[in-house]
């Protein structure tokens, strides 16, 4: 998904803004269903894991309140074994 400058709409036509605002709008319905999916998978589970690798890396702190929320370890491999520090008490 993209959303751009609203100096990109200023320069075109008032059809083109709105197919433009109409494609971002199903798109963001589109993220949100894949959003509530991914949240009831994950509250129906029974043992839960996290697998952090090289994309977690940043994102510990959202690791950890994952980790917190759904009472589950985090498991790190090699290229994310920075992602959460090893004192974490989810790993």
């Amino acid at each position: 998904m993209q959303l751009h400058d609203p100096a990109d709409y200023a320069l075109g036509s008032a059809q083109e803004c709105s197919k433009k605002i109409e494609e971002a709008s199903t798109e963001i319905t589109k993220v949100a269903a894949s959003l509530a999916e991914a949240a009831r998978l994950l509250n129906s589970g029974k043992r839960i894991a996290i697998l952090a690798g090289r994309g977690a890396l940043g994102a510990g702190d959202e690791l950890e309140v994952m980790a917190e929320t759904l009472g589950a370890p985090i498991i790190k491999a090699l290229l994310g074994k920075a992602a959460v520090p090893d004192s974490s008490p989810y790993t």
